[in-house]
């Protein structure tokens, strides 16, 4: 009785268009903003990593530069 009962209620919900729309629009906001965490979070990892990337150039350079002295 109770998959009787869930497929009825899923079946009025989908005949009203209010539901439709609602359902779509609820599903877009929550796409976005999933997408847009993942942007953000992705922006702060490359940083992050070109940031760590230019200190470890900066290091090569100062330890030959410094054997170069020598």
């Amino acid at each position: 009785m109770d998959v009787n009962l869930t497929g009825q209620v899923a079946a009025n919900l989908i005949q009203n268009p209010i539901m439709i729309v609602s359902a779509g629009s609820i599903g877009g906001f929550v796409t976005g903003v999933i997408t847009l965490f993942g942007v953000i979070w992705t922006i702060k990892y490359y940083e992050k990593r070109d940031e760590q990337k230019r200190e470890n150039e900066m290091q090569i350079e100062r330890r030959g530069s410094v054997r170069s002295f020598l």
